[in-house]
């Protein structure tokens, strides 16, 4: 089985040049100095919806403040 040849010509029909361009503008915006602080969430689901959140907006730091008794199960990753 060949490999596929994966050039940009190739798939330049999946964003509009002006797209393009606008997600460049939105990526170039991020504030990289920004951090979110988390404190005790009790809630997977809400917690989830932080990290996505964050991820969207380009946060790349997130600090997760918790109980020993009542902490969420959470992985590094």
């Amino acid at each position: 089985m060949e490999s596929q040849d994966l050039t940009k010509e190739k798939y330049d029909y999946l964003v509009l040049p002006q797209r393009l361009e606008r997600m460049k503008e939105v990526l170039s915006r991020r504030q990289k100095d920004l951090i979110l602080f988390v404190d005790r969430v009790r809630n997977e689901h809400n917690f989830s919806a932080l990290i996505r959140t964050a991820d969207a907006v380009g946060i790349f730091k997130i600090y997760y403040v918790f109980d020993k008794e009542k902490n969420l199960p959470i992985n590094e990753g």
